[in-house]
């Protein structure tokens, strides 16, 4: 009887143990997602740039290209409309971004500077791709019945031409 005891006791812990260890798993999963993932606009992080992206684009020869993008005066729209505001416009401007770079690796550095990662070859794809999102970007963006026009500065640079690591691409790009 005692024995059967000790069996119903064990099959509680290991129950419990269970439960708490998929609910570590769970938790360190969401951890995980915070920090890799940019929660306003669903794109890869500066953690997760730093973390994975980067360590595997210095371990490879090959050619990728970065273009950087920094919205203007974003500051001024924030100061003027509010945070939650300037929010819904990164997100609009976000959604732009992942229609015309579908392929291709998009990073939220922070604030209004994202930085996108490709590997396509064809400089001219590259340039008609921001072409496109010049063209979109004439007609306004439309928050809570305020028309927006936003504009950016870009930049992009290549590996391997313009510099033998990432840090030297972004820098150059970012000029």
């Amino acid at each position: 009887m005692e024995s059967t005891t000790y069996f119903q006791e064990f099959k509680i812990l290991e129950d419990s143990f269970s439960k708490m260890l998929r609910t570590i798993e769970e938790k360190d999963l969401r951890l995980q997602d915070l920090a890799y993932n940019d929660p306003l606009t669903q794109l890869f992080s500066r953690t997760y740039l730093i973390e994975f992206l980067i360590p595997n684009l210095n371990s490879k020869s090959h050619p990728y290209t970065i273009l950087y993008i920094d919205l203007d005066n974003f500051s001024k729209l924030n100061d003027t409309f509010g945070h939650d505001f300037g929010d819904l416009v990164l997100v609009d401007f976000t959604d732009k971004i992942k229609n015309i770079f579908q392929d291709d690796v998009i990073v939220r550095l922070g604030g209004d500077e994202f930085i996108i990662i490709t590997y396509e070859e064809e400089i001219e794809t590259i340039k008609t791709k921001f072409a496109d999102l010049n063209e979109i970007l004439i007609n306004p963006i439309i928050i809570k019945d305020v028309s927006i026009f936003v504009s950016f500065s870009a930049g992009l640079s290549n590996f391997p031409e313009d510099g033998s690591n990432f840090f030297e691409i972004l820098k150059y790009a970012d000029l």
